[in-house]
């Protein structure tokens, strides 16, 4: 009699990993059902840009834009194309309004990616029309859209872009 509670006991022990390896098993393909999104690692000589990436900005036509050493790098999920400033500086800051324009800040440079008919893109600086000069001088490092306009932020100012005029909004304590 001892020795068949000690079988019986074996015996559980024995059915009882089976039984947990099945739980196990149906309950991580349940589990995998639910969507996780894939993450995949770009080098730089796949998207043509340097190594160091300021900011990230996804457009209303599902592209990925990214503020890089090179420029504006845009990525439709297939292919990466590099966008440069025309004065060749690092793109700090990247965003996208709701009409799918381009917004890119970096030193001495603000303003928009304009996509023409034949498919090429054109950046239209908004500091043209600015006479303050340290807003020529300055580094922009965010930039915000809203429905009325778009600001982009330095350490010392900030722009306000209204879609026609650009004004500069001097910060407390600097001046």
């Amino acid at each position: 009699m001892f020795k068949s509670h000690l079988f019986r006991g074996n015996l559980n022990r024995r059915l009882t990993l089976p039984r947990l390896l099945v739980c196990w098993f149906l309950l991580s393909n349940f589990l995998q059902a639910q969507e996780v999104p894939m993450v995949r690692h770009f080098t730089k000589k796949e998207y043509h840009g340097q190594n160091q990436n300021w900011s990230i900005a996804q457009g209303p036509d599902q592209c990925i834009y990214v503020g890089n050493y090179e420029g504006v790098l845009r990525y439709d999920g297939a292919w990466w194309r590099c966008l440069p400033l025309p004065t060749r500086q690092v793109v700090r800051a990247v965003a996208c309004d709701a009409a799918g324009r381009v917004f890119a800040g970096g030193y001495g440079t603000a303003g928009f990616w304009l996509l023409l008919k034949n498919g090429q893109y054109t950046f239209v600086c908004i500091l043209d029309s600015v006479t303050n000069e340290q807003a020529h001088r300055e580094e922009y490092w965010h930039v915000l859209c809203t429905d009325e306009a778009v600001y982009f932020q330095s350490f010392a100012l900030i722009l306000r872009y209204d879609y026609q005029t650009t004004q500069v909004l001097r910060l407390p304590g600097n001046g």
